[in-house]
């Protein structure tokens, strides 16, 4: 409550523009979002549709709005008075299209949303969502992780330690293959004999409806595995090259943007994004990357910041480079 009340008078005090980069020639601000939700989530909290309506209203005072498809002829625009800003989405909740896409309609803006592909061909959840679903059942239930799988041995009360859980098991798995943790995340569904719900994803059908009302859609890889290491050459062009392919031939055009999962991303991975042909490389703002990103005539890596505070003020903070001025 203290929290958002600082955020609060900040904003009114205009105290982010402090750390605002602003004026024509400033940088292209990327953000990255997930879910827009009315039910909370507390290991993966989504932005409720009020709080991205009224988002979205003050980004419009100090930002130009527009998708990666149009940010170069904006940036170069001479009539161009403020910083260029895109909204990305990634993953493909359908709740984009319950609660985000009648907002984005009234607003008139574009936004890019990228897509899991084995999500919209089965309906099934991404692996870390998957998870989370079986982490807060557990914590509910009072009952105990338990995992004795390969090398990994966890035993774990969740109860009252539900986000400490979560990090330390998801610090283990960012780090093995796509196989090795959707064979850890089903063991574990089966052992509690846990069914996840239905209905969560788009299907191909609502993708296209997306399309259909000016969203750019992107890949986010066919099973949203991680591309931080490069174990698997074939896996991992296929999860990069292969997804492009399925998108273009159901979309019908071509695909330029690829948001790596969780922002992890391999030197190979990368070049592999490159070799594909993708154009807009979408990372995170917060990771770390030892490798040149090579931005070039055709290739736009972009750092993308994520965006899921409960309260608004705090979201336009972060925005304008609050919370990574914090950071380091």
């Amino acid at each position: 409550m203290i929290k958002a009340l600082f955020f609060k008078m900040g904003y009114h005090l205009r105290l982010h523009r402090f750390f605002k980069s602003s004026g024509p020639g400033s940088a292209v601000t990327a953000l990255c979002l997930h879910r827009i939700n009315p039910v909370n989530d507390i290991l993966f909290p989504p932005l409720t549709p009020g709080v991205f309506a009224a988002l979205i209203r003050i980004l419009k005072k100090e930002y130009e709005i527009t998708g990666f498809e149009g940010i170069h002829e904006l940036v170069a625009s001479p009539s161009r008075k403020k910083p260029a800003l895109v909204l990305s989405f990634d993953d493909g909740y359908k709740d984009f299209l319950e609660y985000g896409l009648p907002i984005i309609r009234k607003e008139k803006i574009t936004v890019n949303h990228n897509i899991v592909i084995n999500c919209a061909e089965t309906g099934q959840l991404i692996w870390t969502q998957r998870l989370n679903n079986i982490l807060s059942w557990l914590a509910a239930t009072q009952k105990t992780l338990d995992i004795d799988f390969a090398d990994i041995s966890m035993h774990k009360k969740v109860e009252g330690q539900l986000l400490a859980v979560k990090a330390e098991l998801f610090r283990i798995l960012f780090s093995r293959p796509y196989t090795f943790v959707d064979a850890l995340t089903t063991s574990l569904e089966k052992k509690y004999s846990f069914s996840q719900p239905a209905g969560e994803m788009m299907n191909w059908e609502d993708i296209i409806t997306c399309q259909k009302e000016g969203v750019e859609i992107g890949s986010h890889t066919i099973c949203h595995g991680s591309l931080g290491h490069y174990d698997d050459a074939a896996f991992v062009n296929n999860e990069i090259a292969g997804s492009k392919k399925i998108l273009e031939e159901k979309l019908k055009q071509p695909v330029h943007s690829l948001a790596f999962p969780n922002g992890w991303a391999h030197p190979a991975a990368y070049e592999a994004a490159i070799k594909a042909g993708y154009k807009n490389l979408l990372l995170i703002d917060s990771v770390k990357y030892d490798f040149d990103l090579k931005p070039g005539p055709c290739i736009y890596p972009y750092k993308r910041i994520l965006v899921g505070h409960p309260s608004v003020y705090e979201n336009v903070f972060n925005i304008a480079g609050f919370h990574k001025a914090l950071r380091r």
